[in-house]
């Protein structure tokens, strides 16, 4: 099985000397760990670039983290700024409003102004541990993302409402019935390899990535 963890720090007080220490520690799981995912400030992506250099590990950042109420503008200008910093991929936020209003042309349009920085290499937060969330629309967003040119799916990050992993588990066979190619990314609420194999008995370890702050894969 290839690297599968995105290791995440997104704590808005953590320093730079903690970033570094973050990264230094991601470098003891290179079979393990595929990218670090930090905050779209660009300091803070270059240190980890320096941190890992010389690894197999890239730079994620987010964007429009954690409410993806910014707009198309903000969305595409965060990008560049992180693009230009040297990160290799982006986990955006989608417009949950615009999603609930079902305004889909507004949500697919903010989320190519993302994919027109990172073609290929973004991700889409849908942050599905909103309580209105429907099969349908779980569906429907995952196909906005597959039609914006991103390359993954992503459950939550536990900022806005986590949910147990069993209902998780839902939300990821929606997505992959819409959309098979796909790759998904859990996110919160894994706390062990058990939980991991859950999702690997449902989709093939291909197209699974693990959101993680925590080692869970130790347990």
């Amino acid at each position: 099985m290839k690297p599968y963890i995105d290791y995440t720090l997104l704590k808005p007080e953590s320093t730079l000397k903690e970033f570094s220490k973050f990264c230094e520690d991601a470098k003891n799981y290179p079979n393990i760990v595929r990218a670090v995912c930090v905050l779209p400030d660009p300091e803070i992506v270059r240190t980890c670039l320096n941190v890992l250099a010389g690894s197999n590990i890239m730079v994620c950042s987010v964007a429009d983290f954690p409410f993806g109420r910014s707009g198309e503008k903000v969305k595409y200008e965060q990008a560049k700024i992180i693009q230009k910093a040297g990160a290799k991929e982006i986990d955006a936020v989608i417009n949950t409003g615009a999603l609930r209003e079902r305004n889909y042309k507004r949500v697919l349009k903010e989320l190519q102004a993302i994919t027109r920085v990172f073609p290929k290499t973004a991700k889409v937060i849908l942050e599905t541990g909103h309580k209105w969330y429907t099969e349908y629309l779980i569906k429907k967003a995952t196909e906005l993302v597959a039609e914006s040119g991103a390359f993954c799916v992503k459950t939550s990050t536990g900022f806005i409402q986590n949910i147990p992993v069993e209902e998780k588990v839902k939300h990821i066979q929606w997505m992959h019935e819409a959309v098979p190619e796909l790759m998904k990314k859990v996110a919160g609420g894994v706390k062990n390899k058990k939980d991991v194999q859950i999702f690997l008995d449902i989709l093939p370890s291909n197209k699974l990535i693990f959101g993680a702050s925590e080692k869970f894969w130790l347990f």
